[in-house]
C-alpha cells in the first residue's frame, strides 16, 4: 500500500476511535433537589387521573362494591378471549373462553365458560352474531384510538 494511503487510514483510524471514546462517555448527571413536599398540584392529579383512565387501572385495582382506588384488595382477575370471524356482511361466527388462575397460579378455563357459534345456527342467529362482532370492533377501537 502506498504511503498517502496508509496515512489516509490512520487517520480514518482516529477519528473512527474518537468518535467511539466520544460516543460513550458518561457525564455525571447532576444531583437532583427534593422538592421537600408530598404534595401534588391540581394539574399533576388531573394528568395522573386522566392517565389511570387511559390505561383502565380501576378495573384492577377496585374490589367489586368498592370505592374507585381505594386500597382494598383487587377482585379475583378473570382473562376472557373471544375471537369472532365475519364470514360475510351478515355472517359472523365465534369463539370464546373464560379463564381464572388456578391454586397454583397458572392459567385454566372455566368449566361450561365461553364456546363457539352453534354448527347449524339460524340466518338470524348468524347476522345477529356478524352485528356483535362489529359492535365489538367499533368498542376496542374507539376504545384504543379515541
Amino acid at each position: 500500500m502506498s504511503r498517502p494511503l496508509v496515512s489516509v487510514a490512520v487517520v480514518l483510524a482516529a477519528i473512527l476511535a474518537a468518535a467511539a471514546i466520544w460516543a460513550n462517555r458518561h457525564p455525571e448527571m447532576a444531583p437532583v433537589e427534593p422538592t421537600g413536599g408530598t404534595e401534588f398540584d391540581t394539574a399533576q392529579l388531573l394528568l395522573g387521573e386522566a392517565l389511570t383512565g387511559i390505561g383502565a387501572c380501576e378495573v384492577c385495582h377496585t374490589a367489586p362494591g368498592g370505592a374507585p382506588f381505594a386500597g382494598e384488595d383487587p377482585p379475583e382477575p378473570a382473562f376472557i378471549n373471544t375471537c369472532y370471524s365475519l364470514l360475510s356482511a351478515d355472517y359472523g361466527i365465534s369463539v370464546a373462553a373464560v379463564y381464572r388462575l388456578d391454586e397454583n397460579g397458572e392459567i385454566a378455563s372455566i368449566p361450561g365458560s365461553g364456546g363457539t357459534s352453534p354448527a347449524g345456527a339460524s340466518s338470524e342467529f348468524r347476522k345477529a352474531e356478524a352485528e356483535v362482532a362489529e359492535g365489538w370492533y367499533a368498542s376496542i377501537t374507539a376504545d384504543l384510538f379515541g
